[in-house]
């Protein structure tokens, strides 16, 4: 690669890390809004509540790669304009598609990065963390309790706590059985916790006392140093784990042996997943390009590229627009596919044409005169 090339990506990859970062950053943020609940309801740590984020970290990644590419060229572009390096390469000869060439390096190891990440890291971490979630959601003490409330889990047995910590323990328990033959008898413990005995919900209670009514109506209180109560007739939630698409790994996705009737009735769905694995990343590529197209294919301008910037980034968004929107139709008809496939590489192919790409590899090709670059920049005949 000449010195120019590897100048401009090693400028390139610096600020594409940075804006990769920041954005995943912001998305594991706003998913750890999502699952607040957790920490809250539930008497998870943070720690938990970090984690859960953080296996969703490589979707984020692959969602906004194309974006921080997209922004990365624009700026190393534009600063590069702005101090006159491109205009110097320009008079010795270099053409686009030699400034180009840095920013499609950059952008197809970023397009591999993301196709592994797609295909292997992505399912391995949300199935992760869907186990974590399902294993939170059914754990015994969540489901019996809830901080501050009074719930009645089985018919005739109410429990309350003061607090959940974060072990699953419980603080200032009180517990009202009224399933007993002779009456209502409440516990009251300073901790408690909930236990399995002989697969057997029970709660284990200590440091408390118990409080029933005699039958001359007088209140009999008895102290206890541990007590466990056991709970007959409840049932834990031991469903098999659902795994949604995006949870599947990819050879499950392309299966044509379908076992479970949902997978036979959503295999559109099933497909689609699978196929917006593999294109996706070319995504990465259209989005480089437009880039490079914002700046270089734009006449200089000591005002700087603003016009260019939006009318690029707008077919941007209307990329990823359409990658999102066309979902349901390419689930619905699998035909379909295809086009998560051909639009990105049409976007490439017209983001290339209007930077007079293709006039560039004529010309060579044709063995004809060096190339003239206009004062805008852009490629003469």
């Amino acid at each position: 690669m000449p010195k120019l090339q590897k100048y401009i990506l090693l400028q390139m990859l610096p600020s594409f890390l940075a804006v990769t970062v920041g954005l995943s950053v912001l998305a594991i943020l706003t998913q750890s809004l999502t699952q607040l609940d957790l920490l809250i309801e539930r008497g998870q740590s943070p720690f938990t509540l970090l984690t859960i984020s953080l296996l969703a970290t490589p979707q984020f990644m692959a969602i906004v790669s194309p974006i921080a590419l997209f922004a990365t060229a624009v700026t190393v572009y534009s600063r590069l304009y702005t101090e006159n390096e491109i205009v110097v390469s320009y008079s010795a000869g270099q053409s686009i598609w030699q400034l180009l060439l840095p920013l499609v390096y950059l952008s197809a190891m970023v397009t591999v990065v993301i196709l592994l990440i797609n295909i292997f890291v992505q399912p391995f971490t949300h199935r992760l963390m869907r186990e974590k979630l399902y294993s939170i959601r059914t754990d015994l003490a969540t489901t019996l309790v809830r901080e501050g409330q009074f719930r009645q889990p089985v018919p005739g047995l109410t429990v309350y706590t003061r607090k959940i910590v974060r072990d699953g323990g419980m603080r200032g328990l009180v517990v009202s059985d009224s399933r007993t033959p002779i009456g209502a008898i409440t516990y009251v413990a300073k901790e408690g916790s909930i236990v399995k005995l002989n697969g057997i919900p029970s709660i284990s209670m200590l440091d408390g006392s118990v409080h029933r009514m005699t039958d001359k109506g007088a209140v009999e209180l008895l102290g206890f140093s541990q007590y466990v109560l056991e709970l007959e007739g409840f049932v834990a939630e031991n469903a098999p784990i659902f795994y949604k698409p995006m949870e599947r790994y990819t050879k499950e996705l392309f299966d044509s042996n379908r076992v479970s009737e949902w997978d036979r009735t959503h295999s559109g769905e099933l497909l689609a997943e699978g196929h917006r694995r593999l294109a996706s990343p070319l995504n990465s590529i259209a989005a480089a390009i437009l880039g490079g197209l914002a700046i270089l294919g734009s006449a200089y301008s000591r005002g700087g590229y603003s016009a260019g910037i939006y009318k690029t980034a707008i077919w941007l968004m209307l990329l990823l627009l359409f990658q999102s929107a066309s979902q349901s139709l390419i689930e619905e008809n699998p035909w379909a596919n295809i086009l998560a496939y051909l639009v990105p590489i049409l976007v490439s192919m017209f983001a290339l044409f209007r930077l007079r790409v293709f006039d560039n590899f004529t010309k060579y090709f044709d063995g004809k005169s060096e190339l003239q670059i206009p004062k805008n920049g852009l490629i003469s005949k």
